[in-house]
């Protein structure tokens, strides 16, 4: 995200969050969906997925062709479809990139529209999620890294403790990957962090990878 500085009201929502989450390991969200509509949350993933630039989806709408209709006006109207429940995702423009060895590595792009609200809903649901992770985690967390984790290992090597630091390896083939049922036992707090009737935008954002298309 570079230096891209979160909102203070959405840091504000996003400290609410984490303390009840973190104060309260047993304790259900319920009311979340209408967070991810707020203003102030969509601008902000707007801004965050501008800021990483990135191909159009499916649909070929790219962010000049967003700017060129207007930003507000378009935030404005995914809002209302989200809060209507009648935002649908679009599916997924499947794009094979070569790798060194000579293999595919394939890419699902999807639409700006689409990446916008993924973008909202991680900004409400990882302040909540990222309670429960222990501290000695440090992949697809926000303000670490590779090289955190490489000084932490060396840490606990330095100190006798190197056999509680083992990294993880996985496969080209496992990487990216995860089961349903995987998925399920680790969202079990999901399903409550979200209000009843979000649960099929999340539900349908799984389900849209079947559908996707190639080019």
């Amino acid at each position: 995200m570079g230096n891209l500085a979160t909102p203070k009201s959405v840091q504000k929502l996003q400290t609410a969050l984490h303390a009840k989450a973190k104060a309260e390991a047993g304790y259900r969200f319920y009311a979340l969906y209408d967070k991810i509509s707020r203003d102030d949350i969509l601008a902000h993933a707007y801004a965050q997925c501008r800021s990483n630039k990135g191909a159009p989806g499916i649909d070929g709408q790219d962010f000049a062709d967003i700017e060129a209709y207007g930003v507000e006006r378009w935030l404005a109207e995914l809002a209302l479809a989200l809060r209507q429940e009648t935002y649908r995702p679009e599916p997924i423009r499947r794009v094979f990139i070569p790798k060194a060895n000579g293999k595919l590595r394939p890419l699902g792009i999807s639409t700006m529209r689409d990446r916008v609200c993924m973008t909202a809903a991680t900004l409400v649901l990882e302040p909540i999620f990222e309670a429960d992770l222990p501290p000695e985690q440090y992949a697809y967390r926000p303000g670490r890294n590779a090289q955190q984790a490489a000084v932490g290992v060396e840490e606990l090597r330095v100190s006798g403790q190197s056999r509680s630091a083992r990294p993880s390896h996985r496969s080209d083939k496992a990487r990216g990957t995860i089961t349903d049922q995987e998925l399920e036992r680790r969202a079990d707090r999901s399903r409550s962090v979200l209000h009843k009737s979000g649960s099929h935008v999340t539900q349908r954002w799984r389900e849209v990878d079947s559908n996707s298309q190639s080019r």
